[in-house]
């Protein structure tokens, strides 16, 4: 735990959580259920299960990971959230430290969770259109 009383997960959490809120206003808002399932779906069954959401999830930090530090700062996080801030659950997603792979694909297995209410393992478009639908689909394209 830190000196807040966060783990690294819970802060990578809430780190993506708000970030995704306010992504999601804009590039998410920009795409469709719909669309979003046609970016991610690799396996073209129509949904977007975990393993899909995962590697999408490590393609975008790579992409973000601009100085290849192998962690995210503030700058490559962009609008998808912000470091050493803290926020209730719906706020900000929020992280104390610089999220590494493991935690930005961490953060999006729970997000996954979230947008998957029926736990049935896979989004659809129905699902990926929600405000949490959004927020993810904001931190994987």
């Amino acid at each position: 735990m830190t000196a807040t009383g966060f783990t690294k997960g819970a802060a990578l959490l809430l780190l993506a959580a708000g970030t995704c809120l306010l992504a999601a206003s804009s590039v998410a808002a920009e795409t469709s259920g719909a669309d979003a399932v046609k970016i991610l779906d690799t396996d073209n069954d129509g949904t977007v299960d975990l393993a899909e959401c995962k590697a999408a999830a490590a393609a975008m930090f790579d992409k973000l990971d601009a100085d290849q530090s192998a962690t995210l700062d503030q700058e490559e996080l962009g609008d998808r959230g912000n470091i050493s801030m803290v926020a209730t659950p719906g706020g900000r997603m929020l992280f104390q430290t610089r999220p590494s792979k493991d935690d930005y694909v961490g953060f999006v297995v729970k997000r996954f969770d979230i947008v998957d209410p029926d736990h049935e393992g896979k989004l659809d478009a129905k699902e990926l259109e929600t405000e949490d639908g959004k927020k993810l689909v904001h931190l994987l394209h």
